[in-house]
């Protein structure tokens, strides 16, 4: 090749040396791929973590009657993710001592702008998305239904992890059988 083209054997030999070494294997590319795909999948799933919780806070918010129709089922605790959890934890105790929920009041607890940030968007999502989208009964019950799975599994899921004694396993199987046919109506 080197003669047929009137190029220094030596030099053809570095250059092919040279790109040898650039050159990723298939089973690198691969490999590669496989990662990001994976840090994907998992930035996904803790965005959707992320959005029920929000999404669950913005409906206790909204609608009052969900504390009752989720009482048995969702606790403050259940939000694993901060700022959700103390936002949860104030709108469970301001619903407790007043039978309902004044975003405001709440939004003053958090000092991080960051978290203020946060806090605020679910506070103020309510009203926005029964402006654009206004839910039908239906859908609103089946978002509803599965913003609740997704908290309630995640939830279980973490405390699986911190089980201590064979109650608190034995109260997490609980949960998970009631998880399975959990279905509220509103």
């Amino acid at each position: 090749v080197a003669r047929r083209y009137d190029i220094p054997e030596n030099s053809l030999r570095k250059l092919v040396i040279q790109y040898g070494m650039k050159v990723q294997t298939t089973e690198e590319i691969v490999r590669e791929k496989e990662q990001r795909e994976q840090a994907r999948k998992k930035v996904s799933v803790e965005d959707s973590q992320k959005k029920a919780q929000a999404l669950l806070l913005t409906w206790l918010c909204e609608d009052v009657t969900l504390f009752e129709k989720l009482g048995d089922y969702l606790f403050c605790e259940d939000f694993t993710e901060e700022p959700y959890r103390t936002a949860a934890r104030l709108i469970y105790e301001q619903y407790e001592n007043t039978k309902t929920v004044t975003p405001a009041r709440i939004l003053n607890h958090f000092t991080s702008l960051e978290d203020q940030k946060k806090v605020g968007e679910i506070l103020s999502t309510s009203a926005a998305v029964s402006a654009e989208t206004p839910l039908e009964n239906e859908e609103r019950e089946k978002a509803i239904n599965q913003s609740l799975k997704r908290v309630l599994q995640h939830s279980i899921d973490s405390s699986a992890k911190n089980v201590k004694s064979g109650e608190d396993l034995k109260q997490l199987i609980e949960r998970k059988k009631q998880l399975e046919n959990l279905y509220i109506s509103l």
